[in-house]
């Protein structure tokens, strides 16, 4: 059966699209799964399209000359890195059931933003060291990967490795405050229990306004009419102001740029998973042979595309 159904899953992907209007279903699936296979265009482009669709959309980037300190704001970036991109970066904003209440739905803030691979325990241990040391490699090796497709020709070496080795050293730095603070902070107690939920107005006071809550969540859900009333759960909640207060008592002068260099890495983390294959071999995740490829993108299109992809089988 399972031989069956995948060769029937195999047809209806390689066929033509049929219905290419922009709310068909079929359009959507099947362009998307082709995206994933088109490992030509990938190699082409490398890494311009997170450079021109990501990281110009983010207040750009330090390490190739385009981030301007005196126009970025950190709440404007967050809302884009969170929403628009679907990166975690600082907390991860998930909807779940209410232990109290099976038919409630609750926002629920967890601690977050660090390293796909890494642990938070292997931040700051001692015998973690030689992963921390390959973790900063991986940093460096990705810029570098990205500084080459944005064709510096005007910056000199020197003037790159040295925004390299700032870029590495700032990321790790919030990475590395993140985890500590998350480990150290304690689980709430009963979060679920409406009493202990907070208001995104309360948050925001409780967090001294570095963070808008307020603003990120109902940008975020836009759709569910999220105000400064609204009620979250928190399930660590110290943790959302030590963390705020880990960026209030970063150096004045470098915040802006430390910030930014940890949003632009949260992204490119993830994104450089399906970029070229030369920035997938710096992952350490070798491109797949073409059988495995196949299965691993269609993997990713029913996941992506749920909807699109019942809708397509059913018929």
């Amino acid at each position: 059966m399972y031989t069956s159904n995948q060769e029937k899953l195999e047809t209806i992907m390689e066929k033509p699209v049929q219905r290419m209007t922009d709310w068909a279903s079929e359009r959507k699936l099947k362009q998307f799964f082709q995206a994933c296979n088109d490992l030509y265009t990938r190699e082409q482009l490398r890494g311009k399209p997170f450079l021109e669709k990501i990281v110009a959309n983010v207040g750009g980037w330090d390490g190739i000359g385009t981030f301007n300190e005196s126009t970025w704001d950190m709440n404007w970036a967050l809302k884009k890195v969170q929403t628009d991109f679907w990166v975690d970066a600082l907390y991860a904003p998930r909807i779940g059931v209410s232990w109290q209440d099976s038919s409630r739905r609750d926002i629920q803030l967890t601690p977050a933003g660090t390293g796909k691979w890494m642990y938070w325990s292997w931040y700051t241990h001692p015998y973690a060291e030689y992963m921390r040391q390959d973790y900063k490699k991986f940093i460096r090796r990705v810029g570098s990967l990205l500084q080459r497709d944005a064709n510096l020709a005007s910056m000199t070496d020197e003037e790159k490795g040295r925004r390299l080795d700032q870029f590495v050293n700032d990321t790790f730095t919030i990475e590395y405050n993140v985890a500590s603070i998350a480990r150290q902070s304690q689980f709430s107690y009963n979060h679920y229990l409406e009493a202990n939920k907070v208001s995104l107005a309360d948050l925001n006071t409780e967090t001294n306004n570095v963070i808008n809550w307020v603003d990120q969540l109902s940008y975020m859900f836009n759709a569910a009419g999220v105000n400064a009333n609204t009620r979250v759960v928190l399930l660590q909640r110290d943790y959302y102001r030590n963390i705020t207060g880990m960026i209030t008592s970063l150096p004045d002068e470098d915040r802006k740029r430390m910030m930014s260099n940890y949003f632009i890495w949260r992204m490119a983390e993830i994104y450089v998973q399906v970029s070229s294959k030369r920035q997938c071999t710096t992952a350490g995740a070798l491109t797949p042979p073409p059988s495995a490829l196949w299965v691993l993108s269609l993997g990713n299109t029913y996941t992506t595309l749920s909807m699109s992809g019942a809708n397509i089988t059913i018929r």
